[in-house]
Protein backbone atom coordinates (compact mmCIF):
# COMPACT_ATOMS: atom_id res chain seq x y z
CA UNK A 1 0.00 0.00 0.00
CA UNK A 2 1.47 3.30 -1.01
CA UNK A 3 1.39 6.47 1.01
CA UNK A 4 -1.26 8.19 -1.17
CA UNK A 5 -3.75 5.35 -0.73
CA UNK A 6 -3.12 5.22 3.02
CA UNK A 7 -3.71 8.98 3.25
CA UNK A 8 -6.93 8.68 1.25
CA UNK A 9 -8.21 5.83 3.46
CA UNK A 10 -7.34 7.77 6.62
CA UNK A 11 -9.09 10.87 5.29
CA UNK A 12 -12.16 8.78 4.40
CA UNK A 13 -12.27 7.25 7.88
CA UNK A 14 -11.86 10.70 9.47
CA UNK A 15 -14.69 12.07 7.31
CA UNK A 16 -16.94 9.13 8.21
CA UNK A 17 -16.23 9.60 11.93
CA UNK A 18 -16.99 13.33 11.56
CA UNK A 19 -20.34 12.61 9.89
CA UNK A 20 -21.30 10.03 12.55
CA UNK A 21 -20.30 12.48 15.30
CA UNK A 22 -22.38 15.21 13.65
CA UNK A 23 -25.46 12.94 13.45
CA UNK A 24 -25.09 11.72 17.04
CA UNK A 25 -24.62 15.29 18.29
CA UNK A 26 -27.70 16.49 16.39
CA UNK A 27 -29.84 13.66 17.79
CA UNK A 28 -28.60 14.25 21.34
CA UNK A 29 -29.23 18.01 21.06
CA UNK A 30 -32.75 17.36 19.81
CA UNK A 31 -33.45 14.98 22.71
CA UNK A 32 -32.03 17.45 25.21
CA UNK A 33 -34.19 20.27 23.86
CA UNK A 34 -37.29 18.03 23.93
CA UNK A 35 -36.56 17.16 27.58
CA UNK A 36 -36.02 20.81 28.46
CA UNK A 37 -39.28 21.76 26.72
CA UNK A 38 -41.20 19.10 28.67
CA UNK A 39 -39.73 20.33 31.95
CA UNK A 40 -40.51 23.93 31.05
CA UNK A 41 -44.15 23.06 30.34
CA UNK A 42 -44.67 21.02 33.52
CA UNK A 43 -42.60 23.09 35.97
CA UNK A 44 -45.07 25.96 36.59
CA UNK A 45 -47.68 23.53 37.91
CA UNK A 46 -45.53 21.41 40.21
CA UNK A 47 -45.50 23.55 43.33
CA UNK A 48 -49.24 24.23 43.30
CA UNK A 49 -50.07 20.62 42.49
CA UNK A 50 -47.85 19.18 45.22
CA UNK A 51 -49.24 21.62 47.81
CA UNK A 52 -52.82 20.80 46.85
CA UNK A 53 -52.26 17.05 46.95
CA UNK A 54 -50.66 17.41 50.36
CA UNK A 55 -53.58 19.57 51.55
CA UNK A 56 -56.08 16.97 50.41
CA UNK A 57 -54.25 14.15 52.18
CA UNK A 58 -53.68 16.14 55.36
CA UNK A 59 -57.30 17.28 55.45
CA UNK A 60 -58.80 13.82 54.96
CA UNK A 61 -56.39 12.48 57.57
CA UNK A 62 -57.62 15.08 60.05
CA UNK A 63 -61.21 14.30 59.05
CA UNK A 64 -60.65 10.63 59.82
CA UNK A 65 -59.03 11.39 63.19
CA UNK A 66 -61.65 13.96 64.21
CA UNK A 67 -64.48 11.61 63.32
CA UNK A 68 -63.13 8.96 65.70
CA UNK A 69 -63.20 11.61 68.44
CA UNK A 70 -66.77 12.61 67.55
CA UNK A 71 -65.71 16.09 66.37
CA UNK A 72 -66.95 18.02 63.34
CA UNK A 73 -65.15 17.45 60.05
CA UNK A 74 -66.90 20.18 58.03
CA UNK A 75 -64.00 22.68 58.13
CA UNK A 76 -61.49 20.06 57.00
CA UNK A 77 -63.82 18.78 54.32
CA UNK A 78 -64.04 22.30 52.89
CA UNK A 79 -60.24 22.63 52.90
CA UNK A 80 -59.89 19.32 51.07
CA UNK A 81 -62.68 20.25 48.65
CA UNK A 82 -61.06 23.59 47.81
CA UNK A 83 -57.71 21.89 47.21
CA UNK A 84 -59.51 19.26 45.12
CA UNK A 85 -61.00 21.99 42.92
CA UNK A 86 -57.53 23.45 42.40
CA UNK A 87 -56.16 19.99 41.57
CA UNK A 88 -58.95 19.63 39.01
CA UNK A 89 -58.03 22.95 37.41
CA UNK A 90 -54.38 21.96 37.25
CA UNK A 91 -55.32 18.50 35.95
CA UNK A 92 -57.10 20.08 32.99
CA UNK A 93 -54.02 22.11 32.09
CA UNK A 94 -51.45 19.31 32.33
CA UNK A 95 -53.33 16.18 31.26
CA UNK A 96 -51.80 16.11 27.78
CA UNK A 97 -48.26 16.56 29.10
CA UNK A 98 -48.61 13.98 31.88
CA UNK A 99 -50.83 11.25 30.46
CA UNK A 100 -52.07 8.70 32.96
CA UNK A 101 -51.93 11.20 35.80
CA UNK A 102 -55.36 12.49 34.78
CA UNK A 103 -57.37 9.60 36.25
CA UNK A 104 -55.41 9.68 39.48
CA UNK A 105 -55.88 13.44 39.94
CA UNK A 106 -59.57 13.08 39.15
CA UNK A 107 -59.85 10.48 41.90
CA UNK A 108 -57.92 12.64 44.38
CA UNK A 109 -60.31 15.49 43.63
CA UNK A 110 -63.18 13.46 45.14
CA UNK A 111 -61.34 12.49 48.33
CA UNK A 112 -63.06 15.08 50.55
CA UNK A 113 -66.58 13.96 49.70
CA UNK A 114 -65.69 10.29 49.88
CA UNK A 115 -64.08 10.65 53.28
CA UNK A 116 -66.95 12.80 54.59
CA UNK A 117 -69.33 10.01 53.66
CA UNK A 118 -67.37 7.14 55.17
CA UNK A 119 -66.21 8.72 58.43
CA UNK A 120 -69.62 7.90 59.90
CA UNK A 121 -69.28 4.21 59.09
CA UNK A 122 -68.10 2.21 62.06
CA UNK A 123 -65.01 0.10 61.72
CA UNK A 124 -61.81 0.72 59.82
CA UNK A 125 -63.34 1.65 56.48
CA UNK A 126 -62.26 5.30 56.59
CA UNK A 127 -58.72 4.28 57.57
CA UNK A 128 -58.54 1.89 54.64
CA UNK A 129 -59.81 4.57 52.27
CA UNK A 130 -57.24 7.02 53.64
CA UNK A 131 -54.48 4.46 53.06
CA UNK A 132 -55.61 3.97 49.46
CA UNK A 133 -55.63 7.73 48.83
CA UNK A 134 -52.17 8.02 50.40
CA UNK A 135 -50.85 5.28 48.14
CA UNK A 136 -52.37 6.95 45.09
CA UNK A 137 -50.87 10.32 46.02
CA UNK A 138 -47.44 8.75 46.53
CA UNK A 139 -47.66 7.16 43.08
CA UNK A 140 -48.74 10.46 41.51
CA UNK A 141 -45.82 12.25 43.14
CA UNK A 142 -43.40 9.56 41.94
CA UNK A 143 -44.75 9.67 38.38
CA UNK A 144 -44.49 13.45 38.20
CA UNK A 145 -41.03 13.47 39.80
CA UNK A 146 -39.66 10.88 37.35
CA UNK A 147 -41.37 12.62 34.44
CA UNK A 148 -39.75 15.91 35.35
CA UNK A 149 -36.36 14.32 35.94
CA UNK A 150 -36.36 12.40 32.65
CA UNK A 151 -38.02 15.18 30.68
CA UNK A 152 -40.60 12.78 29.27
CA UNK A 153 -44.19 11.81 30.02
CA UNK A 154 -44.71 9.02 32.56
CA UNK A 155 -43.83 5.55 31.30
CA UNK A 156 -46.48 3.07 30.25
CA UNK A 157 -45.97 1.11 33.48
CA UNK A 158 -46.35 4.20 35.71
CA UNK A 159 -49.51 5.20 33.84
CA UNK A 160 -50.96 1.71 34.31
CA UNK A 161 -50.14 1.80 38.04
CA UNK A 162 -51.89 5.17 38.44
CA UNK A 163 -54.96 4.02 36.53
CA UNK A 164 -55.06 0.78 38.54
CA UNK A 165 -54.79 2.57 41.90
CA UNK A 166 -57.47 5.08 40.92
CA UNK A 167 -59.74 2.23 39.84
CA UNK A 168 -59.13 0.40 43.14
CA UNK A 169 -60.29 3.47 45.05
CA UNK A 170 -63.32 3.84 42.82
CA UNK A 171 -64.23 0.16 43.29
CA UNK A 172 -63.61 0.39 47.04
CA UNK A 173 -65.92 3.41 47.18
CA UNK A 174 -68.70 1.63 45.29
CA UNK A 175 -68.52 -1.36 47.63
CA UNK A 176 -68.64 0.72 50.83
CA UNK A 177 -71.18 -0.08 53.51
CA UNK A 178 -74.15 2.19 52.94
CA UNK A 179 -75.28 2.71 56.54
CA UNK A 180 -73.77 3.04 59.94
CA UNK A 181 -73.71 -0.28 61.76
CA UNK A 182 -76.26 -0.72 64.54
Amino acid sequence: MDQGLATTIAAGIAALVSVVTLVVTAVMDRQASAKAAHREIVAPYLVELSEDIYTILASIDVMEKRSTLGQSVVEWQEKAKTAGQRVDGTRRRIRYFLPGVDDALRELRTAADHMATVVNIEGTYSGKLLAKYSGLAASVNAAIRVSYRTGAPPSWLRRRILVWKAKRISDFWVERPKKKSA
